[in-house]
């Protein structure tokens, strides 16, 4: 009789022992298994502003303010990079501003504000010189100053680089152009007059059109 109860006590302490072996494996197993479960990793809500080439760093403050005022969105500037000749077009006399946008491309939100002549194939010329550019939608753009300072005081030469960045930020969020003359997404000629007409604004039709960035 002894022997039965010893027996029977060291049956229910080998199934006790199991039991918790068994929950131990179990809880260990969904530990790891939450470990290695990924979240979204969270990218930073700003814009990037890229001087290329010698760029006054009172143009870089603006471009940095607009954006803020405007779309309401932070920036950092990146450090200044250097014009190199792949970036040129084929009469070697202006920049290519798609080669530009192709060449630095990012995954990030990204303007790029220059001082040089930059143009574009068009009707108009195969190298017709431009404010700016953007891929619509993208992500990324470019602004020049080189016509726009042109014959002007500071203060237009600030007000015209503010409405061709916020423009051209415009089509990466999705805008197209627009027939209303007096909207910021209105560009006929590209001509200065033209911008200096437009108003630092966008018009109820654009307004509804305008698509929020995703970072």
């Amino acid at each position: 009789m002894k022997r039965i109860r010893i027996f029977f006590w060291l049956l229910l302490s080998i199934i006790f022992l199991v039991s918790c072996e068994g929950n131990i494996i179990q809880h260990t197993s969904k530990h790891v298994t939450t470990s290695r479960s990924s979240a979204p990793v969270k990218q930073h809500n700003y814009i990037e502003i890229l001087p290329l080439g010698n760029v006054n760093s009172l143009y870089i403050d603006k471009v940095k303010s607009s954006i803020k005022e405007f779309y309401g969105y932070d920036c950092i500037v990146l450090p200044s990079t250097n014009v190199s000749d792949d970036i040129l077009t084929t009469s070697k006399e202006k920049y290519d501003a798609a080669k530009i946008l192709k060449k630095y491309n990012t995954d990030n939100y990204r303007v790029i504000i220059t001082e040089i002549e930059i143009s574009c194939k068009c009707w108009v010329s195969p190298e017709y010189t431009i404010f700016g550019l953007a891929r619509t939608p993208g992500k990324i753009c470019v602004v020049s100053t080189f016509r726009l300072k042109k014959n002007v005081t500071k203060d237009i030469t600030y007000i015209r680089i503010e409405k061709s960045l916020l423009h051209e930020l415009g089509h990466n969020f999705d805008l197209p152009h627009c027939t209303n003359s007096q909207c910021m997404m209105y560009s006929k000629d590209g001509t200065t007059s033209e911008l200096d007409n437009e108003n630092i604004w966008l018009c109820p039709i654009c307004q509804n059109k305008i698509k929020k960035p995703i970072f």
